[in-house]
């Protein structure tokens, strides 16, 4: 989950042009969207949607 949330937040960044100084809002971004995604471990359940 660290690398996902890391490359994630990399790949945010760079796509829109900020500097690192956005670094921990893009993180909470990148976490918030990765527990909304479907993901195929969980039988493409969200992982919001398991803890519910």
């Amino acid at each position: 989950m660290n690398r996902t949330l890391l490359e994630r937040t990399k790949a945010m960044l760079k796509a829109v042009g900020q500097p690192k100084t956005f670094w921990a809002e893009a993180v909470k971004i990148a976490c918030y969207v990765i527990n909304r995604s479907p993901s195929t471990a969980i039988d493409l359940k969200t992982p919001m949607e398991m803890w519910t």
